[in-house]
């Protein structure tokens, strides 16, 4: 309510400018695009809005030209009209506006995509078989289509671009995602997943956020990929900021300030690991109902740093700085960093120092801090007198080996804590008390021997231990003490079962990949919000539980690689399901229902010879409804090949 008031204050403020006594005005027209949807007539927001308009308007010049001393305002609002509220009366009159015919849909789409998109050989085809069954569309859908179709300018990718619309644009709603996540320029996964996320969102609830800020967002989350400078992120940030606007998934508000519009459909099932595996610090979420957290800030890139935009004092925001290698190669760090005391958001990448410089203890108000491909760090005890920390990384710091027991002693705020390639091999006994960590990954811990109970962490969301390919055994034998806990990733450890499930009913993905100490899974039946089950390459042989009908969120089940010689029955509704190389199993008949399916690899399954009919049933009904699943065989018995190739599919076969 609050960002609300700010905005409309903002707003009002900006109205009074535009009427002032310097500017003589034939009229005011007042644009609320969209807001239609969002505000109703009688919200206070609107009308206080509408009501500063028509205040200033009368005491500044609005006179119309000829001179007939006519106040002139107008409003136009652009809304949906389900519901019926609109309707022409008094001095208010509706215009609705009509969808287009499939003609004018070819003729806009023409102008907008990029003219490369139709120069490839079938795609106007393509479209226009797409086009001539979606007799609905607006124009603002088939504008939005146009700029994702120039994502599309590759003939390898043609019969993708056609699989993709049908995928895009099934049953009532669009998802614009998942060409975005099949064009030549992808925007990245992480990305996208973070924009899907279901829970609480910092920057997304809390109204507008300069385009600075969120890009320094998606580089401090590490979204933006491997790159080789600060400079370099930033431009990938850019680029994906402006295909995200051009696709409805950004709006701009005003005076660069954007709003992250809320995905239709969930697309985190895209990445096996979901938000708890692609966010490096989880601050949207962590930090979302932190009293003293007030986002990043508005920035600026200069002189190869991203740092706090003007006088962060007067506007009341958080100083912030990212930095990387080069940056400080130009300058003392000592000096940098002692004249900067107030920092609350440090980031430093690529910085080749064996230790930190001796200023770095006079951070008093230190709320983040990102230490990112450390190679030389050896030691990193001056950390804990940063007393104020709340989020926490340090990774690629492989020459780590010791830390002293009491470093988490008075980093008792700490929610967010990112360790990766340390050589350690116990935790220090005062990490087991953070009583507010919510997000754990300390990955590629391959020296860890043993981790004590988690209990006193009852917040925790995220547990990331994969590559502790020392760690014979999970620390907890069943999960009551971590109610919240959403992701499980102890993959390519040498833990050798997994706690008991029971009670734990949040969590949605699990990954025990790369396992080869597990033979077993225990059973999952409570586990009624899984989506990502990733069993591949691990050691397991055996499901506890015969039947999976409880578990009906399930979107990822993959078992590649693995000696599993039969299957739980009554899979439900997989989105993609792997049995790749899974050479033990010899028949299947354990998916309840295929209408979500989008994969299925079976590729390697050398002794799979009996797939059951009713299968094929329900391949065949989808094929009718015009879904289009992808197939990838290899060495499989003739009679299923046969039987595949006379269903009709196998246009969708890879072999």
């Amino acid at each position: 309510m609050l960002v609300r008031m700010k905005t409309l204050e903002r707003l009002k403020e900006k109205v009074r400018a535009r009427l002032s006594a310097d500017n003589v005005l034939r009229g005011v027209l007042v644009i609320s695009d969209d807001e239609g949807n969002k505000m109703r007539e009688g919200d206070g927001g609107l009308e206080q809005v509408f009501h500063s308009i028509q205040q200033n308007s009368h005491h500044h010049s609005t006179t119309a030209a000829d001179g007939d001393g006519q106040q002139k305002l107008k409003v136009l609002i652009t809304s949906r009209n389900e519901d019926g509220r609109h309707q022409t009366q008094g001095g208010k009159k509706v215009v609705e506006m009509m969808p287009l015919t499939p003609e004018m849909s070819i003729l806009l789409l023409k102008q907008g995509a990029a003219a490369k998109v139709f120069e490839i050989s079938g795609v106007e085809s393509v479209v226009a078989k797409f086009i001539n069954r979606k007799t609905d569309l607006a124009p603002g859908e088939v504008s939005l289509l146009a700029k994702l179709l120039s994502y599309h300018q590759q003939v390898s990718e043609l019969q993708g671009l056609e699989h993709t619309l049908e995928e895009a644009w099934y049953g009532d709603n669009y998802n614009c995602t998942q060409l975005l996540l099949s064009g030549y320029e992808k925007v990245s996964d992480g990305v996208l997943v973070d924009f899907s996320w279901q829970g609480s969102h910092f920057f997304r609830d809390n109204g507008s956020v300069h385009y600075s800020e969120l890009i320094s967002y998606w580089i401090l989350e590490g979204y933006l990929g491997p790159v080789n400078s600060l400079e370099e992120a930033y431009e990938e940030g850019h680029r994906i900021l402006m295909q995200l606007m051009d696709c409805q998934m950004l709006k701009e508000v005003n005076d660069d300030f954007v709003h992250m519009v809320r995905v239709t459909g969930d697309v985190s099932y895209h990445h096996r690991r979901g938000y708890g595996g692609t966010a490096n610090l989880g601050l949207a979420n962590v930090l979302v109902k932190s009293n003293d957290w007030q986002g990043i800030g508005k920035l600026t890139k200069v002189d190869g740093m991203i740092r706090t935009l003007g006088s962060y004092k007067r506007v009341q925001q958080p100083l912030t700085f990212l930095l990387d290698g080069n940056c400080l190669s130009r300058e003392n760090p000592n000096n940098l960093l002692l004249s900067n005391q107030e920092l609350q958001i440090l980031r430093l990448f690529s910085l080749r120092i064996a230790s930190f410089p001796h200023s770095f203890n006079n951070f008093k108000k230190l709320n983040v801090l990102v230490l990112r491909d450390r190679d030389f760090l050896e030691k990193i005890d001056d950390i804990r007198e940063l007393v104020t920390l709340t989020v926490l990384e340090v990774s690629g710091s492989g020459l780590v080996k010791s830390m002293p027991k009491n470093f988490f002693q008075h980093l008792k705020k700490l929610r967010s804590l990112h360790f990766s390639d340390f050589q350690i091999e116990v935790m220090p006994d005062s990490f087991y008390h953070l009583t507010e960590l919510s997000w754990l990954i300390l990955k590629r811990f391959s020296h860890l021997t043993k981790l004590q109970s988690l209990k006193e962490c009852q917040n925790l969301m995220v547990v990331d231990l994969s590559g502790a390919a020392s760690l014979p055994t999970f620390p907890e034998k069943n999960l009551k003490s971590l109610p919240k806990l959403q992701t499980l990733n102890p993959s390519s450890s040498k833990i050798k079962s997994l706690p008991i499930f029971h009670e734990t009913g949040e969590l949605t993905h699990l990954s025990v990949s790369g396992c080869t100490n597990m033979d077993r899974v225990p059973s999952i039946r409570s586990l009624t919000n899984l989506q990502v089950l990733d069993l591949s390459w691990s050691t397991i042989v055996e499901f506890q539980d015969k039947s999976f009908q409880n578990n009906t969120s399930l979107k990822i089940l993959d078992l590649s690689g693995t000696a599993i010689p039969s299957l739980p029955f009554n899979i439900s509704k997989p989105r993609e399901f792997y049995l790749k190389k899974c050479s033990e199993i010899k028949y299947m008949n354990c998916i309840e229902s295929s209408k979500e399916l989008e994969i299925l690899d079976f590729s390697g399954a050398c002794n799979l010879v009996k797939i059951e009919g009713k299968f094929f049933e329900c391949l065949c009904k989808l094929k009718k409804r015009e879904r289009k699943i992808l197939f990838f065989i290899s060495f499989l018995d003739y009679t299923i090949y046969k039987y595949i190739y006379t269903s009709g599919y196998y246009n969708h076969m890879i072999l």
